[in-house]
């Protein structure tokens, strides 16, 4: 397969974003297409371990503590907050979490992933050249 702009190497790294019980099992969160992508993450993920960055969505504790239209949003999703939710169903699904380490975890309070520090910190570290990305 030919892609558009150059060969993926071995410094590429694979970021998965949010692929967690919250978004996998039945709750007010369920991205109902995750049951598609998750055979993707765990194929690309399982060979490549080391190259893999998993991102966890980390709700507030409660909506208050977010700004202006996110408290909103929180107060829709209350059960969501870290005050109420089931703390395992923010974990990675089973079939990936026993690749952390060498995967990295790096969580996140807001929707994109490239506003964390760590990420660059990782992308940098490692010296990424490009990113495959898979998300619910």
């Amino acid at each position: 397969m030919s892609l558009s702009f150059g060969s993926l190497t071995k410094r590429t790294l694979h970021l998965c974003i949010d692929i967690q019980n919250a978004f996998a099992e039945p709750t007010p969160w369920l991205a109902p297409w995750m049951a598609r992508v998750l055979p993707a993450v765990e194929e690309i993920a399982g060979r490549y371990p080391r190259q893999t960055v998993f991102t966890r969505f980390i709700p507030p504790a409660r909506a208050e503590d977010m700004p202006g239209s996110w408290q909103r949003y929180f107060r829709h999703w209350e059960e969501m907050t870290l005050e109420r939710v089931d703390p395992r169903l923010l974990d990675l699904v089973p079939s990936l979490a026993g690749l952390v380490p060498p995967a990295v975890v790096i969580d996140k309070h807001v929707y994109s992933p490239f506003v964390e520090r760590r990420l660059l910190q990782v992308l940098c570290e490692r010296q990424a050249d490009a990113l495959v990305m898979l998300s619910v």
